[in-house]
């Protein structure tokens, strides 16, 4: 299902970090890491404490409750 959030469109939040010179260079000045595939970003049992921006790939996420 498409999201309908106009906020969580690339070009919305793009346009938003571009029209604020100190918001632009804070988010240039994030770090911008590389991971090979099948990296795992969080361990099994791990709480979730970021959040991850991913411009290019594939994610696959797991949810196993109880």
């Amino acid at each position: 299902m498409a999201s309908t959030c106009t906020i969580c469109q690339p070009t919305e939040l793009e346009r938003l970090i571009r029209s604020d010179p100190v918001t632009l260079s804070q988010w240039m000045a994030l770090p911008r890491r590389h991971f090979p595939a099948k990296a795992v970003l969080q361990g099994a049992g791990e709480t979730s404490s970021r959040s991850w921006w991913i411009e290019g790939g594939l994610v696959r996420c797991y949810y196993l409750g109880e």
